[in-house]
């Protein structure tokens, strides 16, 4: 894939995640969603950063291999909520070059990539 097509898909799943997001929060009750609250407001600051792309290509060629990579930047700066762009871009680094998400998230298998492999499209893996 070129650059301007990981970024397309990355862009294209960070709002189809967020979308789902949203209407399962438009379908709970106003008590579990006060309960989720950090979740949301998470989930919202990271949309709002990441719905264009990013500029380490390699990072959201790591993160189209999920399904939901808005989850796993979610879950990567909700314990440090205080928004600063810097801990989100250092949850992202962190996240990618640690790999965790490779054994705690679903695979979207059109596009996840063995990390070993380089990126060759025989080496993908579930």
């Amino acid at each position: 894939m070129t650059n301007d097509e990981i970024k397309r898909v990355f862009c294209e799943k960070i709002k189809e995640n967020y979308l789902s997001f949203y209407r399962d929060w438009t379908s709970i009750t106003p008590e579990e969603l006060i309960e989720d609250a950090a979740f949301v407001q998470a989930t919202k600051v990271v949309f709002n950063y990441y719905k264009d792309g990013c500029a380490d290509v390699d990072a959201m060629r790591y993160l189209i291999g999920f399904e939901n990579p808005l989850e796993i930047l979610r879950d990567g700066i909700v314990c440090d909520m205080d928004g600063d762009v810097n801990s989100i871009v250092h949850s992202r680094w962190e996240l990618c070059d640690r790999r965790d998400a490779d054994e705690i998230y679903e695979k979207d298998i059109r596009y996840f990539t063995d990390s070993g492999s380089g990126g060759s499209p025989g080496s993908r893996k579930a």
